[in-house]
């Protein structure tokens, strides 16, 4: 009995041995494709008019929107959040991003982001995949793009388990773009009047 569990204390030892050998070479083995790009960023795609037909009423509505592109610039995959094409517009796959305030460093104190937008307002999503060298398009409504905000968008790394990001025992990633590259471009549509 005593030989059984010493061979079970082995395997438990190796195996945690190895677990971390192979973790350490799969961080230490991303590298960028691109060296004079950002590991993971978010790059500007193009702007879009669409008009929808509401189902229940019947009445049309229009939404320009901001189409971005996140950019995965390992030689590993990243993974994000992803949602189904039924919540937008354009009936394409989305990524899950937030619109939250810059940090405030205009008074004595400073005062961190604060969460402005969150699309979609869902607590579940569908883990997406975007390969090395790749990116996955995505777009934003320009009417919840203000002024000192960013788009954010979290991701983890290939190597990294779903289960310890969400529980906090891996770091959550984040890469933003910041509003203003958006707004103050010369094609930029303008905000559509607030209704009462």
């Amino acid at each position: 009995m005593k030989a059984l569990v010493s061979i079970s204390v082995l395997i438990c030892i190796f195996g945690v041995a190895f677990s971390e050998r192979t973790f350490s070479q799969s961080t230490a083995s991303a590298t960028k494709v691109d060296k004079k790009q950002p590991s993971v960023y978010i790059s500007f795609d193009r702007f879009e008019t669409v008009t929808s037909q509401d189902k229940r009423t019947g009445e049309k509505r229009s939404a320009a929107l901001v189409w971005l592109r996140l950019h995965n610039n390992l030689s590993s995959d990243i993974r994000v959040c992803t949602y189904d094409g039924e919540f937008t517009l354009t009936k394409k796959l989305g990524i899950k991003y937030r619109i939250e305030s810059l940090w405030d460093i205009s008074g004595g104190k400073p005062i961190p982001p604060t969460i402005l937008y969150t699309f979609p307002a869902i607590d579940f999503c569908r883990e997406g995949v975007i390969r090395s060298g790749e990116s996955m398009p995505f777009s934003v409504r320009r009417s919840v793009l203000v002024d000192w905000s960013r788009i954010r968008i979290n991701f983890q790394y290939a190597w990294e388990d779903s289960l310890d990001v969400f529980y906090g025992r891996e770091p959550e990633h984040i890469v933003f773009m910041e509003s203003q590259k958006i707004l103050t471009r010369k094609d930029a549509p303008k905000p559509a009047p607030r209704s009462h």
